[in-house]
C-alpha cells in the first residue's frame, strides 16, 4: 500500500531503514535514529524477509515509539526494501540508514538544515569506521 503523496509533511524526514538478518547490529542503529535532535523523523523499518530475531530485537522500541512503522515484505534485496520505505515515505526529505550503521544524533537536523537552506535535491553525509576514522 502506498502513502498519498498529497500527504507529504514539509518539514518531516523519513529515515527508512531496510532489515535483513542484521540482529547484532539493528537496536543501535535504531536507537541513533531515536535520539536525533531534529525529531520531526518518521522511521520506516521494512523487513526484507530477515531470518533471524532482527525485528524482535527491536520489539520494545517499536511499541514505544509512535514515529517507528514496520512494514514487512519477503526478502527482496536492498534496492527493493529501499523503495518500498520511499512508496511508503510522508517526509519532503528521506534518509536511507543501513541497519548495521549508527549515525551522531545531529546527523539529520545537518542534513535538514543544508537541503532546506540550499533547496536542495539530494545532500549527501560522509561516515566514519567504528574508530572514529574517515576512509
Amino acid at each position: 500500500m502506498s502513502i498519498n503523496k498529497t500527504e507529504i509533511e514539509e518539514d518531516k524526514v523519513s529515515v527508512i531503514v531496510p532489515v535483513y538478518n542484521v540482529e547484532e547490529y539493528i537496536r543501535e542503529c535504531i536507537k541513533s535514529i531515536q535520539v536525533q535532535t531534529y525529531s520531526n523523523l518518521e522511521i520506516i523499518v521494512v523487513n526484507d524477509g530477515t531470518k533471524d530475531k532482527s525485528i524482535e530485537i527491536i520489539k520494545d522500541l517499536i511499541e514505544t515509539d509512535s514515529r517507528i512503522r514496520v512494514i514487512s515484505q519477503p526478502n527482496q534485496g536492498l534496492s527493493a526494501a529501499r523503495n518500498t520505505g520511499i512508496e511508503n515515505a510522508t517526509g519532503k526529505y528521506v534518509a536511507m540508514i543501513d541497519s548495521d550503521d549508527k549515525i551522531k544524533p545531529d546527523f539529520i537536523k545537518h542534513l535538514f538544515d543544508v537541503a532546506d537552506s540550499q533547496n536542495a535535491d539530494i545532500v549527501r553525509g560522509s561516515f566514519r569506521d567504528f574508530e572514529g576514522n574517515i576512509p
